[in-house]
């Protein structure tokens, strides 16, 4: 097989294509002018392309003059509107807690919250209030977190203080 490729190789070199182009003072760097151009239009195209997919580069417009999306431009779309969705939610829940922690009116250490801990759930908080308060603080809670339209509250307890223990 190596034999093959250099025997082909021998036979180009002494064509007389191959001695027209290397005696020539101008066909020689024609040729490797167009080869550059060439490849620069082919890359050039391929990373325009690839950006369009990717929603970086003409924006305004859809490739090939039609206004429906590609499917990496659309795929794009759709995580960024997730993504939003998100951080929407986080900065609620994290609303929802500021507010619910005031309205407790108790020490900060004595609270411990969460947000977004799973899809369903905006803020998981715990209060810890003295036992003889625990039944009007839950009444409490249960009257404000009443007044959330976008939520359902949901109030548990009271719990063992012990509950409220944790290991560093």
């Amino acid at each position: 097989m190596d034999a093959d490729v250099t025997a082909l190789l021998a036979w180009m070199q002494g064509s007389a294509l191959a001695a027209r182009i290397r005696d020539s003072l101008l066909i020689f760097p024609l040729l490797e002018s167009a080869h550059v151009v060439g490849l620069a239009i082919v890359v050039g195209t391929i990373a325009v392309i690839d950006l369009r997919l990717l929603g970086v580069a003409s924006a305004e417009r859809s490739f090939g003059g039609h206004d429906d999306l590609g499917p990496g431009r659309r795929f794009m779309e759709e995580r960024r509107a997730r993504q939003a969705a998100r951080d929407r939610k986080r900065a609620r829940a994290e609303e929802l807690a500021e507010r619910l922690i005031a309205e407790l009116a108790v020490e900060r250490p004595l609270v411990w919250h969460e947000t977004c801990t799973t899809e369903a759930v905006a803020v998981s908080l715990a209060a810890l209030v003295p036992t003889e308060r625990a039944m009007t603080r839950k009444q409490a809670m249960m009257t404000f977190v009443s007044g959330f339209g976008d939520v359902i509250g949901v109030v548990n307890g009271p719990w063992p203080p012990y509950s409220f223990a944790k290991i560093d």
